[in-house]
């Protein structure tokens, strides 16, 4: 009979020893430590939900590891798999790939039980799909702290040498390489785009509204349906019946347009651009832009990608430099003189997928704004 007794206190104590020692605490979701950034669906507000480039979740906790729950909507695979970049006090740890459904990831350990900040940064666009995030889990004793938001705000809007398409990959032009790849998920990383790199060099608060394939007036498939203007609004832009965003949050104090190389690539197949049109629309959505956003300042780019060597005699850098100097000159003309015109340099090899920008040349092109962005904000 004694020995039940001591036998039967063996085989309780240790699984509870067990339970004690790894007990976790899970910080919901709409905890008001958790900082959010980009075009966010907070519907419901304890799974919010985001699939443009550049979407993050920040906070601060006290602690020495740190887990996240995703539930990942997107299909897998070379196209679909949508990844993410994790920094931890500031410094790159890892590049996250999730996969569909709702799993938890490790998002570092071992750490000293100090405070320490992490910052979840989608690296994909849209169209590898959609993710919502429902909250944080730690060890027990684990605390969060709500970071600071920083001074100021920029926003991009763009197509996919905005998104940082293909810009891991490093190919060399003919007859070395073949840049004609197709698109890959795992090498479009849009922490390491030009957008997303001036926005660190000035330490502003950061938006991304940019889909590849997407112009100005029309698209890269020549119809018009679903250009950039369009989509603006929507969180989701492929969903007709996606929520809007509210523009009276995260107001940018910069907004830069980066759009018009997709209207003019179906000249490549002999359906040309009607110039005026492609001027009126871009005028109308920066006039646009400045309803919702009075005192931001708006900078229209040309450059980085388009040439006027291809496709052959259509001039089509000098037709866009020309097209949009025209639309910020009839802002200042209607007395808005918080429009400004910027050139980026051409690229050069190696490129990323698809005849995009490597990661090279995308902090080549950093590098250029972001000493014009000081100029004329005082930065």
């Amino acid at each position: 009979m004694r020995f039940y007794f001591i036998l039967t206190l063996h085989v309780v104590f240790i699984p509870f020893g067990f339970a004690q020692k790894n007990k976790a605490v899970f910080f919901a979701a709409n905890v008001p430590e958790i900082v959010y950034a980009g075009r966010i669906d907070v519907d419901d507000n304890k799974k919010p939900s985001f699939c443009h480039s550049g979407a993050s979740i920040k906070t601060l906790f006290i602690g020495s590891s740190i887990q996240m729950i995703l539930e990942d909507f997107s299909e897998g695979g070379e196209r679909f798999t949508n990844y993410y970049t994790i920094i931890i006090d500031n410094k790159v740890v890892q590049t996250l790939e999730v996969q569909p459904g709702k799993h938890t990831y490790d998002l570092v350990s071992g750490l000293s039980k100090e405070r320490h900040s992490v910052e979840i940064f989608k690296r994909t666009e849209c169209m590898v799909g959609k993710s919502t995030f429902h909250g944080f889990k730690a060890p027990e004793g684990t605390t969060l702290e709500k970071p600071i938001v920083k001074s100021h705000r920029i926003e991009f809007i763009g197509d996919s040498f905005t998104c940082g398409y293909g810009n891991e990959a490093s190919i060399p032009a003919p007859p070395e390489g073949n840049p004609n790849t197709g698109f890959h998920s795992k090498n479009e990383n849009h922490y390491l785009s030009f957008s997303a790199i001036v926005s660190r060099k000035l330490n502003t608060e950061y938006r991304c509204i940019a889909y590849s394939g997407r112009g100005m007036h029309r698209n890269n498939s020549g119809n018009d349906e679903g250009t950039l203007p369009k989509l603006y609004e929507r969180v989701f832009p492929d969903d007709a019946s996606s929520p809007l965003a509210d523009l009276k949050k995260e107001i940018p104090d910069v907004i830069v347009i980066k759009l018009g190389a997709n209207d003019f690539f179906p000249e490549s197949r002999g359906d040309l651009l009607d110039d005026v049109a492609f001027t009126q629309t871009f005028l109308t959505f920066v006039e646009k832009l400045r309803g919702y956003y009075p005192q931001a300042k708006i900078i229209c780019l040309t450059g980085g990608s388009m040439s006027d060597t291809w496709p052959e005699g259509r001039n089509c850098l000098t037709r866009i430099q020309q097209d949009v100097q025209k639309v910020v000159e009839s802002r200042k003309k209607a007395g808005d003189d918080q429009v400004y015109y910027f050139k980026l340099d051409q690229q050069t090899a190696p490129y990323g997928e698809d005849w995009h920008a490597s990661i090279a040349t995308h902090q080549r092109m950093a590098e250029q704004l972001t000493p014009f962005i000081k100029q004329i904000t005082g930065w």
